[in-house]
């Protein structure tokens, strides 16, 4: 576990400590359906409005898509309500977590990968802590309706993957780990079978540290 106690620590809190519950309320075949549409921007801001149930009291906000600064059109920031300082800037990216141990090499370098991702975020400056958000559905079984089918195999079931969650986790950490040594979390945010699916949802949290 890390402590709090850097910028990056204390701007990764709110957005740690409202992951488990960003989905409340949606049953695992609502889940699957967002995931199986790489809805990113859904999980993006589902998150952000449990980020603000609990910073409002404080007077912050978690505002989508923003541009302040160096750093434009970023996924979330963190700002103080009145004078608009940033206390956190947050890029995310929805990958399955089975590319996470088949292509790590595309996940990181690709076109869109999250090596862009770092570098727009390392030239913020000192002053503005940076985080990478990684959502990473695990789809444990698929038995209808699933549009990414690489990295499965077909059973009488339905689809499953090639690797099991815990090879797709240890890839992801290790992932992370090569693109930035800053503070890393890991949150399961949803776990359950429905009647489309079975699966897990985690979220990582990474930060990187300013270059400039």
């Amino acid at each position: 576990m890390t402590v709090i106690a850097g910028p990056c620590e204390r701007a990764a809190a709110p957005f740690v400590a409202a992951l488990p519950h960003c989905l409340d309320g949606l049953t695992t075949d609502e889940v699957y359906e967002t995931c199986r549409t790489s809805a990113e921007p859904e999980l993006n801001d589902r998150l952000r409005h449990a980020v603000n149930r609990l910073v409002r009291p404080q007077g912050w906000l978690c505002e989508r898509e923003a541009t302040r600064g160096q750093l434009r059109r970023v996924d979330l920031h963190l700002v103080e309500m009145g004078s608009g300082m940033t206390f956190a800037a947050v890029e995310a990216k929805m990958r399955y977590a089975t590319d996470l141990a088949r292509a790590t090499d595309w996940v990181v370098n690709g076109r869109n990968g999250l090596a862009a991702d770092v570098a727009k975020l390392a030239k913020a400056g000192p002053n503005v802590p940076t985080l990478i958000l990684l959502w990473t559905p695990y789809i444990a079984l698929a038995r209808w309706g699933l549009r990414y089918k690489r990295w499965t195999t077909a059973t009488e079931e339905g689809l499953v993957p090639l690797d099991s969650l815990e090879q797709c986790r240890e890839a992801t950490a290790g992932a992370l780990h090569a693109l930035s040594d800053g503070p890393r979390w890991h949150v399961e945010v949803h776990r359950g079978e429905g009647k489309d699916a079975e699966l897990t949802l985690d979220a990582w949290l990474l930060a990187v540290p300013s270059t400039t």
